[in-house]
């Protein structure tokens, strides 16, 4: 027994070396990918983390739809019905936001208690939550509007959502530069936590901005190539689902 046991230890007492380097692989890829596990689990209970999934899903497949990736399915008989999941990934999408104007009604109030209210920075942080509800209630709505009272203007709370989602993006935008900005000139910050924080910054913004080219088509004489504002969308679900992910205890 204790030959074998301690087959590999050098001292007595000594339990470091205790199970072969061979079992010492096996355990750490067990807990390698039990850690994975754990971790998708803590993400996926999240709604912040179902959304971003969910995203990356839903954008994925408008691109193949958009670029008929699948087209030689249909040349064999099968049935692709790509467009209905998109669909019912959007509604679920909406649910999984749903009622997160309290959230943002919750914010703006706290912000407004917090901090100075002659502050040009708290005025533009109140903007940004303000038309942040805009978006958020008008998604609640159209979302009625498409599957209970058919008789809303649909459209018009579509041109509500997206441009209450433009306008906070792009103040969030100049925020976060400000942000970048405070980062660079703090003294008791190390150079690796500032370029850690400055790299999640620049990601941030680029996700707007990916956003930003997504949204803004409330206005009438914009109209980007549907392929490049599919894969924009994409982008920003990658950076918000990473965000999750970085995140995650």
């Amino acid at each position: 027994f204790f030959s074998s046991r301690r087959r590999h230890t050098i001292y007595i007492g000594d339990w470091s070396s205790d199970v072969c380097s061979a079992d010492l692989a096996k355990m750490c890829a067990g807990a390698a990918e039990w850690r994975v596990m754990e971790r998708s689990e803590v993400l996926l209970d999240r709604v912040e983390g179902r959304d971003k999934v969910l995203k990356v899903i839903a954008y994925i497949i408008r691109l193949v739809q958009h670029y008929e990736a699948l087209v030689w399915l249909r040349g064999k008989g099968v049935q692709v019905t790509l467009g209905e999941i998109d669909k019912a990934l959007g509604d679920c999408r909406m649910l999984l936001n749903h009622f997160k104007y309290v959230q943002t009604i919750s914010v703006f109030n706290k912000v407004l208690a917090t901090q100075p209210i002659r502050n040009p920075m708290t005025i533009l942080m109140l903007t940004r939550i303000a038309f942040w509800t805009l978006e958020v209630m008008c998604s609640d709505l159209s979302y009625y509007a498409k599957h209970a009272f058919h008789s809303w203007d649909a459209a018009l709370l579509a041109k509500g959502y997206k441009f209450g989602k433009s306008v906070q993006l792009t103040i969030h935008i100049f925020l976060e530069y400000c942000r970048m900005s405070r980062v660079k000139a703090d003294k008791t910050m190390s150079k690796e936590e500032k370029d850690a924080e400055i790299t999640d910054i620049k990601l941030e913004i680029i996700r707007c901005i990916m956003d930003c080219i997504i949204y803004y088509t409330w206005i009438e004489s914009y109209a980007p190539n549907k392929g490049f504002s599919h894969f924009c969308g994409l982008v920003s679900a990658a950076i918000g689902l990473r965000r999750q992910v970085m995140c995650l205890p």
